[in-house]
This record gives C-alpha cells, sequence and structure tokens, in this order.
C-alpha cells in the first residue's frame, strides 16, 4: 500500500495547534510543503524522486505543457496558480529548514498550512 502524503499536512496541523514552541512551527511548514510537494509529484506521473527536481517541478507547473495538463485534469490557469503558490510555500519551507535568523510564529505558520490546503483543494 502507498503512503498517504496527506497524512503530513495532518500532523502539520496538529504540531501547528498542539505545540507553542518554534521548531514545531518550522517543523509543520516543512510537512506541510512536502506533503503537497508528493502529491502533486505523483499526480503528475513522477513515482520516482529522482524523476524531477523540485525547482523543475515547480516551473513545470507554472508553464504546464500538455503531458502535465492531462496527469493532472485541471485547467491549465489552475495548474499555474498552483505553480506559484507552491513555489511561495518552497520559499517558506526553506527559511524553515535553513535560516535560523527568521522568527516563525503560530500565525505565519497557520498562513503555510492554509497555502498547502489551498493547494490540495483544486483536486477534491
Amino acid at each position: 500500500m502507498n503512503f498517504n502524503w496527506r497524512n503530513y499536512l495532518t500532523i502539520a496541523y496538529e504540531l501547528c495547534e498542539q505545540n507553542n514552541t518554534e521548531a514545531h512551527f518550522r517543523i509543520a511548514i516543512s510537512r506541510a510543503y512536502y506533503a503537497v510537494f508528493n502529491i502533486l509529484r505523483l499526480k503528475a506521473g513522477y513515482h520516482n524522486k529522482k524523476d524531477v527536481s523540485h525547482q523543475d517541478f515547480i516551473a513545470e507547473l507554472k508553464i504546464p505543457n500538455n503531458r502535465l495538463i492531462v496527469s493532472l485534469n485541471i485547467e491549465e490557469e489552475n495548474i499555474c496558480i498552483i505553480g506559484v503558490k507552491l513555489d511561495n510555500l518552497r520559499k517558506e519551507r526553506n527559511f524553515a529548514d535553513y535560516d535560523g535568523l527568521e522568527r516563525f510564529d503560530k500565525k505565519r505558520t497557520i498562513k503555510s498550512l492554509e497555502k498547502a490546503k489551498e493547494i490540495l483543494e483544486f483536486f477534491d
């Protein structure tokens, strides 16, 4: 049975709601990004992580080709919106994972988690 990547988003919300430390907020943002990235990657037909890099995949979403439009089965305009939102979420994840000078609080974290949820709503 395949892993359900939506569980990462569930855990991200739990981390944000049940804990008030910056470390938990950073982990929540990271898990939210990876939940969305992996769900989209699989929907797009990339089943091996070596098939596409994060940056290349996001670039492909921003300017989708016909194969991607067919794979995701949503309108091209919405795929572009997803690409922009995922790119923004990735930047937040990079700050959370690598930048110790950035501050993360519950409000900032919830904003990122909601962005992840918005992306997935295109498929619900």
